[in-house]
């Protein structure tokens, strides 16, 4: 029974020493992060604003009465506001305008839908080399999607909660001006159906 106890206890001791020196690493990890970044953003807390242009894709069940769904590409863009809590990490607030689809039924554009997403996400950073960073989201969007019957003049909307993912890279031009490219996906329903934007942007620092 001691022999048993005696084990157990250097088994927790070797088990805490493990996770105290994983800290430690990941410490050291992320003060590396931060030196690194700060080298060329700003290392202090701040807000900024960010706007975007670039292609966007849409797709979406198809209506009834038509013969394809909804599957296209077009000009999009988003803005928002955001707060870097320091060099790593920030949240934001934004709003994306998609481009309008269509549906046909023997070549004739019987609906067209305006799509839009506003989201809420926290953001990250990581460096990768010199004044290039790894840049990710994740977070809410709400989404939403009015229709109307060209023929009929009868129209109807639908919202929807669903997530917002965002990958893509950071370039410092200067500590207070960044160019991103990313691309930032929303899971909608089937009613709004899903969005994505490819886009290419700038971040301005407000302090």
């Amino acid at each position: 029974m001691k022999n048993i106890l005696k084990v157990s206890i250097i088994t927790i001791f070797a088990y805490l020493s493990s996770v105290n020196a994983y800290a430690f690493q990941m410490k050291d990890h992320v003060n590396y992060m931060g030196s690194n970044l700060s080298q060329y953003t700003l290392d202090c807390a701040h807000w900024y604003v960010a706007g975007n242009l670039g292609v966007s894709h849409l797709y979406d069940s198809r209506s009834t009465g038509t013969t394809n769904s909804v599957d296209e590409n077009g000009p999009g863009w988003d803005a928002a506001i955001g707060y870097q809590w320091n060099s790593i990490l920030g949240s934001e607030l934004g709003y994306t305008q998609y481009y309008n689809s269509r549906e046909t039924a023997a070549r004739t554009v019987v609906a067209k839908t305006s799509h839009f997403a506003v989201h809420l996400n926290a953001t990250g950073k990581y460096p990768l080399f010199y004044k290039v960073s790894a840049l990710g989201k994740l977070g809410v969007a709400y989404s939403y999607a009015q229709k109307i019957f060209t023929a009929a003049g009868a129209a109807g909307s639908s919202g929807s909660v669903s997530p917002y993912v965002g990958l893509g890279f950071d370039y410092s031009l200067t500590k207070r001006v960044d160019m991103v490219a990313q691309w930032a996906w929303v899971r909608g329903n089937n009613y709004t159906g899903s969005a994505t934007l490819y886009s290419l942007g700038m971040v301005f620092a407000i302090v």
